[in-house]
């Protein structure tokens, strides 16, 4: 069988909560997982992933957000100043952090959605980082400019997937050194007649040299059903004041099956009482030791009343 993570049958590809989770063969993991059969434990590419840890989903989640984190400057066209409002891209790319231990941890915001006339996203940068990344992805032909809190313009640099690569479409890709603090925005227009795209679109923002979240959750653990869940996470590289969370926990079909909200830590989730693979997705917001505003997105899966094989 020849299936792609993002042609999964239960749910649109560019759903980053989906995403972790849709596909065909066992109603757990993707088809061409079966391709997998190494067992390297550092995860940078599908075939360093042997099938059952995918089945079990321990280091799925780390690994798709490695694999999207995959651009080097050899697959980017380096652009040019068209004006004195338009910057230059940076074509330096840096993959996203990728797990090496039980815990899931995360240096990247997420969104995604369907094309309508235009992607219009706001992306939140603290102050004091190295350098931030915007990538989006698309299966429809996109003109991408991030525009700076000051209004500085970027133009995307892209590069379209090779054949068999999970995502099918073109990424679309600016990377800005010492960037400014604030709000930044990605928009994303159309180039098909008529404005609007029929497609959808899958958009991370990688953060050098800043703070990072990790869930303290074992992901090699199978937690009990209708248990509770602790939240606790560990903001490092940095302090965090007046941090919340919003977090969501989706079932294979993309169902929210249970929510919560509000200060960072010291909450908890109750674990559904189906037994299977779930997607939980955090999204951690606060003040950093600066006092600009940060934002994370942590994505990754659960496994509830199902013992792990080899574990």
């Amino acid at each position: 069988m020849r299936a792609y993570v993002a042609r999964g049958t239960q749910c649109d590809w560019y759903n980053p909560t989906c995403l972790m989770i849709s596909g065909a063969s066992d109603n757990v993991v993707p088809a061409w997982s079966v391709w997998a059969n190494a067992e390297a434990r550092r995860i940078s590419d599908r075939s360093d992933l042997h099938h059952l840890e995918v089945h079990h989903t321990q280091e799925y989640g780390s690994w798709i957000f490695s694999y999207l984190g995959r651009t080097t400057s050899a697959s980017l066209s380096t652009q040019s100043a068209t004006d004195s409002n338009v910057a230059a891209a940076s074509t330096d790319l840096m993959p996203l952090a990728e797990a090496e231990s039980h815990v899931a941890y995360s240096n990247y915001s997420l969104r995604g959605g369907a094309l309508g006339k235009q992607v219009a996203e706001s992306i939140t940068v603290e102050g004091g980082l190295t350098a931030v990344t915007f990538s989006l992805i698309s299966n429809s032909e996109l003109r991408v400019t991030v525009v700076s809190p000051s209004g500085v313009a970027y133009e995307s640099s892209a590069h379209a997937s090779a054949p068999g690569d999970i995502l099918q479409g073109t990424t679309y890709a600016v990377r800005v050194e010492n960037p400014e603090a604030g709000q930044w925005q990605v928009l994303g227009t159309p180039q098909k007649r008529g404005g609007k795209g029929s497609g959808g679109f899958m958009l991370y923002a990688i953060y050098e040299g800043g703070l990072t979240v990790e869930l303290d959750t074992d992901l090699y653990q199978a937690y009990t059903p209708s248990s509770q869940l602790p939240l606790t996470v560990h903001v490092n590289n940095g302090q965090a004041t007046k941090a919340t969370i919003l977090a969501n926990l989706h079932s294979r079909d993309n169902k929210r099956v249970a929510n919560t909200q509000g200060e960072l830590n010291g909450r908890s989730m109750a674990l559904p009482q189906q037994a299977g693979s779930y997607t939980l997705d955090l999204v951690i917001t606060g003040i950093a030791a600066d006092g600009t505003r940060f934002e994370r997105t942590l994505v990754t899966s659960l496994s509830v009343g199902e013992e792990i094989a080899g574990r």
